[in-house]
C-alpha cells in the first residue's frame, strides 16, 4: 500500500451512441492525470489497433497545460464541460460513484480498514468489466474489448481467508508450509492472486492457494489468539474411566491379562472408556480400549503415555504378500466396538478409581 495512490476511470462513451471503440473517452480524476492518460493511450491503441479520437473531461486545472498539450500533439480532440457542471460528464461521474459504492461495501463485508481501498477498487473494476452491461444490451465489456468469452472460474470472494503455500526456499524444514492470508484481488500484469499477510504485514502473490470464502480476517485473528488444544492422552473428561491393576490387587498371584515388562517387573493393564456421540443418536455411547502399559516406561519421560495395540502397515503388507504368493482370499471385517462385544475368557482383577466406586462391587 506504499506510495501515492490514485483513482482514474477512463470509460468509452455508450450513452451518446458512438459507433466505434475509442471514438470518445470520458475521464474524471484529480491527480497525476497526464502520466496516467499517456499510459492508457498507448495501451488501448495497441490492444485494439484503433486510434483514439476524442477525450471529454471537466474544466479542472489538471486538464489544462500538460494534458491539453499532449492531446494536441497526438491530434486528440479534447472536449471540456463548463465549470461546475459535472452532470455534463455523467458517464465518468457515474462510474466513479459505482466504483466507490462497491469499494465501501466490499471493505465493510471483508472487515478490512480503509487503507485497502486501492485493492478493493482494482477488484471491483475487474468484476465490472466481466459483468453484463445494460447500455451494451446485456453484453460483457471484456468480451467486446477482447473478442473472447470471459472466464469466471477464477473469481473469489474479496477479503476471504486463504491458505497460501510457502515455497521451499522461503522456509526452513521446521517452519509451516502454509500461511494465513487475506484475498485482495487478481494480478493484471502477472499470473496468480494477490494476498495480504497479516502476520508479516506484506503483500503476497501466489497461485498455490486454498480459499475459505466464508471466513474473513477476523477469523484469522481468533485462530491466532485461541489457546492451544490438548492432546488426546492429556485431555481430562468426566466420562473417562481408568481402571488400573497392580501387584497388590491380586495378592501377588499371576493374573491372566497382565504382561511382564522387559525387565521382569509387573505391568499395569488399563481399560479406558470414552463417551462418544454417534451420528444417528443424541445419547452418548461408551466405547472401551484395552491398553497395556509396562514398567519399561520411565517417570518424567514417557511414564504417563498410553499406547494402544494397533496394527502396523508393515504387518498388513506381509499378510497381503502371503495371500498373493499362496493364492489365498482375503476377507476384511471392520468391528467398531470390538472390545465391548468381544468375549474375554480370562479373569481380571481391577480396582475402581476414586469417585466411580459402585457399592457391593468394591
Amino acid at each position: 500500500m506504499a506510495g501515492k495512490q490514485r483513482r482514474v476511470s477512463f470509460s468509452g462513451d455508450v450513452s451518446s451512441k458512438r459507433s466505434e471503440v475509442l471514438e470518445l473517452v470520458h475521464t474524471d480524476t484529480k491527480d497525476q492525470v497526464a502520466g496516467t492518460f499517456q499510459q492508457f493511450h498507448v495501451l488501448v491503441e495497441r490492444e485494439t489497433g484503433r486510434r483514439l479520437k476524442a477525450v471529454q473531461s471537466d474544466n479542472g486545472g489538471e486538464y489544462i497545460g500538460t494534458f491539453d498539450a499532449y492531446c494536441r500533439a497526438h491530434s486528440i480532440r479534447h472536449q471540456k464541460t463548463p465549470p461546475k457542471t459535472p452532470q455534463l460528464n455523467g458517464v465518468a461521474e457515474r462510474m466513479n460513484r459505482t466504483l466507490m459504492e462497491r469499494v465501501r461495501c466490499m471493505l465493510f463485508e471483508a472487515r478490512l480498514p480503509g487503507s485497502f481501498w486501492v485493492e478493493a477498487l482494482r477488484t471491483a473494476a475487474h468484476v465490472i468489466n466481466r459483468s453484463p452491461c445494460k447500455p451494451l444490451d446485456g453484453e460483457v465489456p471484456e468480451q467486446i474489448w477482447t473478442g473472447k468469452e470471459p472466464v469466471y472460474s477464477h473469481l473469489r470472494t474479496f477479503g476471504c481467508k486463504a491458505f497460501v503455500h510457502v515455497s521451499r526456499d522461503e522456509r526452513t524444514k521446521l517452519e509451516p508450509k502454509i500461511m494465513h492470508c487475506v484475498f485482495l484481488g487478481y494480478g493484471e500484469d502477472e499470473f496468480g492472486y494477490r494476498f495480504y499477510d497479516p502476520k508479516g504485514k506484506k503483500l503476497v502473490r501466489s497461485r498455490d492457494v486454498v480459499f475459505v470464502e466464508d471466513e474473513t480476517i477476523e477469523d484469522i485473528g481468533k485462530e491466532q489468539k485461541s489457546p492451544p488444544t490438548t492432546s488426546r492422552t492429556d485431555r481430562v473428561d468426566t466420562d473417562v474411566v481408568r481402571l488400573v491393576t497392580s501387584e497388590s490387587d491380586v495378592g501377588g498371584s499371576g493374573v491372566a491379562g497382565n504382561t511382564s515388562s522387559g525387565r521382569g517387573g509387573p505391568s499395569k493393564t488399563v481399560v479406558q472408556g470414552e463417551a462418544s456421540a454417534t451420528e444417528d443418536t443424541s445419547k452418548p455411547r461408551h466405547k472401551a480400549r484395552l491398553v497395556v502399559k509396562g514398567f519399561g516406561q520411565r517417570k518424567g519421560v514417557d511414564f504417563d503415555e498410553i499406547f494402544a495395540p494397533v496394527v502396523k502397515m508393515s504387518s498388513v503388507r506381509v499378510v497381503l504378500g502371503l495371500a498373493a504368493a499362496l493364492d489365498l482370499e482375503i476377507e476384511q471385517l471392520n468391528v467398531r466396538t470390538a472390545f465391548l462385544h468381544g468375549d474375554l475368557g480370562e479373569e481380571i482383577y481391577m480396582e475402581q478409581p476414586e469417585g466411580f466406586a459402585v457399592k457391593g462391587k468394591e
